[in-house]
């Protein structure tokens, strides 16, 4: 089951990786899903509350003290026994919100140099910072009962990676210690994402939005600039929606579609594969990322800039290391959809402005998120652990 980035990037890294020579397994979830060609992967790991289906309310672990220990006893024995069986040089760990820090615990006991990517906020969970006497009491609980819920005792032992400096100042302002942490920047595939930008003549702009359908992704606020727009005889646009989430929040889009009377302008396609993504970014203008949240980083604003695809956005989180205003981009604020109508209007109105921000944003990215320079970074810093 891939839900996102991350799960993307884990096996596009284990991949290369192993193109490269290394000898890698992938420790993972019983979930049930399709297993991608690649390494071998070991479903072993269990997971404290199991992923929702496509389209499902995604639901946050059970992040009682209880279960988290629970499961991290049981994945604490899967990784000694799965150590035992292979040998090891360095544990790559990645996300461990489901599967609590068990295999780091069995890691470190066994004296293997172990890694641990950041690239969203769930490590604050294992390193929570007390604000109140409440705060104190669990954390006194869950050294003294549920002492493999805490990083705390092995995080000296532990090298961290972070894919940007905004997710690191998150985890540092949660009271995660970062002070150690180092920044390596994610890459792309820029032979997958060719440069191929959809060009335009008469035909209206083609925009796109593609990700998760959730509150904090700020889909609405593309939607309401759209409305506006139209309201103010700017209706030379087409928008494609591409993504799944939550059905409530889904029907209350359609609902703004419905009442800015834009039915026959947006179109939703759901959730589309991955090898899909490369030409439905060629076939549209404008990528627009109107999230609200802070974002540990975007994935797709570096596919879309590759492809040739304008990107609006907004600054939150890792977003702001990629957008250059006015240069590689075009920037509005966060859940303003006033704003962001003002960049699609320069668009609409400026074709050569389009060209060369889509030309800028792909140099951009040859120059400093090509995949492979990306692993050779994460290769880098996977020997020097193991030489430490």
């Amino acid at each position: 089951m891939v839900y996102g980035g991350y799960e993307l990037l884990c096996h596009d890294v284990a991949c290369e990786l192993a193109t490269r020579g290394h000898d890698v397994h992938v420790l993972t979830s019983e979930h049930e899903g399709a297993t991608p060609p690649g390494p071998p992967v070991h479903r072993r790991l269990v997971v404290a509350t199991p992923f929702p289906v496509p389209g499902a309310k995604f639901e946050l672990p059970d992040y009682r003290l209880r279960t988290m220990h629970r499961i991290a006893c049981q994945n604490h024995l899967v990784m000694q026994d799965f150590l035992a069986q292979h040998e090891t040089d360095v544990v790559f760990a990645w996300n461990l919100m489901r599967t609590g820090l068990g295999p780091i615990f069995a890691a470190v006991r066994a004296r293997k140099p172990v890694c641990w990517t950041l690239n969203d906020s769930h490590p604050l969970f294992f390193h929570p910072r007390a604000r109140n006497v409440r705060d104190h009491a669990r954390n006194l609980t869950a050294r003294a009962f549920y002492p493999m819920t805490r990083v705390a005792p092995v995080l000296d032992a532990v090298r961290l990676v972070s894919i940007s400096h905004a997710l690191c100042q998150q985890l540092g302002d949660g009271g995660f210690p970062i002070d150690r942490c180092k920044v390596i920047h994610q890459g792309i595939s820029l032979e997958r994402f060719e440069y191929e930008p959809c060009t335009r003549s008469a035909e209206p702009l083609r925009l796109l939005y593609a990700g998760r359908l959730t509150e904090e992704k700020g889909v609405h606020t593309l939607l309401e600039s759209l409305i506006h727009l139209s309201g103010r005889g700017l209706d030379d646009w087409t928008l494609t929606v591409a993504g799944a989430g939550q059905a409530a929040y889904e029907q209350r889009l359609r609902e703004i579609v419905a009442r800015g009377d834009a039915c026959a302008r947006v179109t939703f396609i759901g959730q589309q594969p991955r090898v899909k993504m490369p030409r439905l970014y060629h076939a549209h203008h404008v990528l627009v990322f109107p999230s609200v949240y802070a974002e540990p980083f975007g994935l797709s604003h570096l596919e879309a800039m590759a492809c040739g695809c304008a990107v609006v956005s907004t600054l939150t989180g890792g977003s702001a290391e990629l957008v250059r205003d006015g240069v590689n981009a075009l920037a509005f604020r966060a859940d303003d959809a006033l704003d962001l109508a003002r960049c699609l209007q320069v668009l609409l109105e400026g074709e050569e402005m389009r060209r060369a921000l889509a030309g800028e944003a792909r140099q951009f990215v040859e120059r400093e998120h090509d995949f492979r320079r990306y692993v050779t970074d994460l290769e880098a810093f996977l020997e020097e652990a193991t030489c430490s």
